[in-house]
């Protein structure tokens, strides 16, 4: 239960993981961290005494990206010093912006809920429990995408509660995870079938499969340095890179930089030069800058030299390079965005798909900073298309829809998609995530409002990730026959806690339903679309902020019944049309409407692989 601390309990424990063998269940507790409340099941509600510690979160305004700018060049000064490598400051912001957003914004967001905790229990005594080898830990090591992972949360507030917060830090040894017997079998298992595959595949291949991949092999090795064209981070279909490489005879061919070992320690002369300058960076505090030097990975300190070096070296015999495509490549930290952007710096083009997101419905994401990339492709076509004063805009088709190419299209069941936002919820003054409230009490609502023979008919999928929400185990209490696909467990190593088995996929889902319901901006609405599957969106007003070109299709769709806002209106026409989706969807008026937005937002072509090869080369010689 919910308390208020006393003196009785001025000792309060503070759990700093989701990892609930570090957590003390006899003492009082106070949550810093919503996700780790929210491990709590109803009973444990009912039983600890436990309080959370409420705190706002910081605005990320125009002055915290000028920050997260200045921030950049800092850190690139000192890596200029340090490796004799000079390049300007719009290199280095590009550079470092995305992993610096969300590392500052991650150690501000920490250090406002310590401060709030020291302010809201004046006079308690805190302590916690970490793992035995963060105690003396001063840098936090790991891979680049490891500061995404449960161990990095807990490093950090184990750093900031011992070093700045004066909070009592106790060592605990952890036992890793014992592999049962069954989970080695099952992995060796696997390996000998991906082997077996692999033998089988090679002598049972027919003589026009090994000679195009003879052929392939060929023309990889005879182009080698004579690109125009280098992708990677792409999700297409095998056949594709071959159609590519072979139809641009060698001139568009994967990524693959060359393999280089880089085997070094963190240096605490460069880390202590970075963490100096940048506590001369205005509006950056000791705190923050502390923790940029602890954290930055090796990638872009201790190793870029290395890979910089590497990439400079990639260019120099690949002299004819133009364009580099990706999906969100830019974005992530990898030896592939450093080359990247150098080369981006010596006028070779960046290029990127639409994979997912709705860029051409959602106000203002292609405003965004953080978007680098020259050229963006939208899958819509002609007025319909976003609009972005940052990058270009162009039309494409979207290899995305190639998952239903080969699929059988079926009519079964209601599909109803949900979706998760938001690692960092937004509070009110009594502690609820606002937003995350509103949202399942709209999916609560809805499915109240089905009719008992159509609920038995619906198949919910919920996003495979919930970021604590628990929207499924929810749901589950409330409506214990509600079919759900995908089952749920608990992430041993992310904070986001809540993760769906991913064991069937969403092409196989929606191909398989009569009716899709969705209640969230994605592009989820166009693979319907484009199977021509009937579909409706239920949205909230008040977090559906249009783009202004899209407002003309937006008001055609609520005006026809695909958009709806109020959920007892959608489950009403849900119930009246379930035995007959395909004579609402056909009907004149809605189709009109579903020929213009089909026109409008996808854009299609009859040979989709000798589109790109001509739209590849095109920009590469523009």
């Amino acid at each position: 239960m919910s308390v208020e601390m006393t003196k009785k309990n001025n000792r309060v424990f503070l759990p700093i993981t989701i990892n609930r063998k570090l957590w003390n269940f006899d003492a009082a507790m106070i949550f810093l961290n919503q996700v780790y409340c929210e491990q709590l099941d109803e009973k444990e509600k009912s039983r600890l005494h436990y309080s959370f510690c409420n705190v706002k979160r910081p605005i990320k305004d125009k002055l915290f990206q000028d920050n997260i700018k200045a921030v950049a060049a800092c850190i690139g000064q000192v890596i200029s010093s340090h490796s004799k490598i000079y390049e300007d400051r719009e290199y280095w912001e590009r550079l470092f912006f995305r992993c610096l957003l969300y590392i500052v914004y991650d150690v501000q967001v920490k250090i406002l809920q310590f401060e709030a905790l020291k302010s809201q229990y004046r006079g308690q005594e805190f302590y916690t429990y970490t793992k035995k080898e963060f105690m003396d830990k001063n840098y936090f090591e790991g891979r680049p995408d490891s500061l995404w992972t449960d161990d990095y949360h807990l490093w950090l507030y184990t750093y900031l509660a011992k070093r700045y917060f004066g909070i009592q830090v106790e060592p605990v040894e952890i036992k890793g995870p014992s592999v049962a017997r069954g989970e080695i079998e099952k992995k060796k298992n696997s390996f000998l079938h991906t082997l077996y595959y692999k033998i089988k595949k090679a002598c049972t291949s027919s003589p026009q499969y090994i000679l195009r991949k003879l052929r392939e092999y060929m023309y990889i090795k005879i182009f080698r340095g004579k690109e125009e064209v280098l992708y990677y981070c792409l999700d297409i279909p095998a056949d594709t890179s071959s159609k590519w490489l072979i139809g641009s005879v060698g001139k568009i061919q994967p990524l693959q930089l060359p393999l280089i070992e880089v085997n070094v320690s963190i240096s605490d002369e460069l880390r202590r030069d970075i963490i100096f300058a940048l506590r001369n960076v205005n509006n950056i505090s000791p705190i923050v800058a502390d923790i940029i030097g602890r954290t930055l990975p090796k990638l872009y300190l201790e190793e870029y030299k290395y890979h910089h070096e590497n990439s400079l070296h990639f260019l120099t015999t690949h002299k004819k390079l133009k364009v580099i495509l990706s999906y969100t490549g830019i974005l992530s930290c990898s030896k592939e965005t450093i080359f990247s952007f150098l080369a981006q710096r010596r006028g070779v083009k960046i290029l990127e798909l639409q994979h997912g997101g709705n860029y051409e419905l959602v106000e203002g994401i292609l405003e965004q900073e953080e978007y680098l990339s020259d050229v963006f492709y939208s899958w819509s076509r002609g007025a319909a298309k976003p609009r972005s004063s940052i990058c270009e805009i162009l039309s494409s088709p979207s290899y995305k829809f190639s998952y239903y190419w080969d699929m059988k299209s079926s009519d079964r069941y209601v599909l109803f998609v949900g979706t998760a936002f938001w690692v960092y919820p937004h509070y009110d003054d009594s502690l609820d995530d606002v937003h995350k409230k509103r949202y399942i009490d709209r999916q609560i609502e809805f499915f109240s409002a089905l009719e008992k023979h159509v609920r038995d008919n619906l198949y919910v999928k919920e996003f495979y990730v919930d970021y604590g929400w628990h929207i499924v185990s929810c749901l589950t209490k409330l409506f214990p026959m509600l079919q759900f696909l995908g089952t749920e467990k608990i992430a041993t190593n992310f904070s986001e806690v809540d993760m769906i088995d991913r064991n069937i996929s969403f092409a196989e889902v929606l191909t398989g339903c009569r009716l899709m319901v969705c209640d969230h901006l994605s592009t989820t609405w166009r693979e319907a679309l484009y199977l021509n599957k009937p579909f409706i969106m239920l949205l909230d007003r008040q977090t559906s902020h249009f783009r202004e070109e899209a407002l003309e299709n937006v008001r055609l769709m609520e005006e026809v019944g695909i958009i709806i806002y109020d959920c007892d209106e959608a489950a009403w026409l849900v119930n009246r049309i379930h035995e007959n989706v395909q004579g609402w969807w056909n009907e004149p008026t809605r189709q009109r409407v579903v020929k213009k937005i089909r026109e409008d937002y996808l854009s299609e072509v009859d040979d989709i692989d000798d589109w790109w090869i001509h739209e590849l080369l095109r920009q590469a010689r523009k």
